[in-house]
């Protein structure tokens, strides 16, 4: 299911504070966002209206995230499997744009199926970039070359691996 398909252009549930924008209401859609929540009413808040009011996020302002009442005063802060799903969401873009090399735009946002994103979101991939993002880990070394049977040392000779898989250890070789 695309949120495209479940949502028209705009959405406007009964507990909103005002029509959502189309990648905004996807964001709420695939992070699982109850529409009364206090995640949405900071959405509000802020008036995000597009990807980019979303992406230009770091982890540290989720975490200090919180909606202010009309007299300034605090008024609570969104839970933390809401601020945990947005980080989610944060790394399943990166993940999206790296595959892609580039950055992505509103309307392909709106095409991510929810399957997808909760896939990557359970995922030991989501869990070790989280741990990396918010400073837990070191990210994984780049992926190392594959076996290249004409390998040399620094000095130009072959490896003592590939001079092992020279050797003939069949009697009938020498005979």
């Amino acid at each position: 299911l695309f949120a495209s398909e479940l949502f028209g252009k705009t959405i406007s549930p009964p507990t909103q504070p005002k029509d959502l924008d189309i990648e905004i209401a996807t964001i709420i859609f695939l992070c699982s966002f109850a529409p009364d929540s206090t995640m949405v009413s900071y959405i509000d808040q802020e008036q995000w209206e597009s990807i980019y009011d979303v992406v230009t996020y770091h982890f540290k302002q989720i975490d200090d995230m919180n909606v202010i009442r009309d007299n300034g005063k605090f008024d609570a802060k969104p839970m933390l499997k809401d601020r945990r799903r947005l980080k989610c969401f944060l790394l399943f873009y990166r993940k999206k744009c790296d595959s892609l090399v580039s950055t992505l735009i509103d309307e392909e946002v709106v095409m991510w199926k929810r399957s997808e994103f909760n896939d990557y979101c359970g995922s030991a991939k989501c869990q070790l970039d989280m741990a990396v993002a918010e400073g837990f880990a070191t990210p994984a070394p780049p992926n190392v070359a594959k076996h290249d049977p004409n390998a040399v040392d620094a000095n130009g000779g072959l490896t003592a691996q590939e001079s092992r898989r020279g050797i003939k250890r069949d009697k009938s070789h020498y005979t």
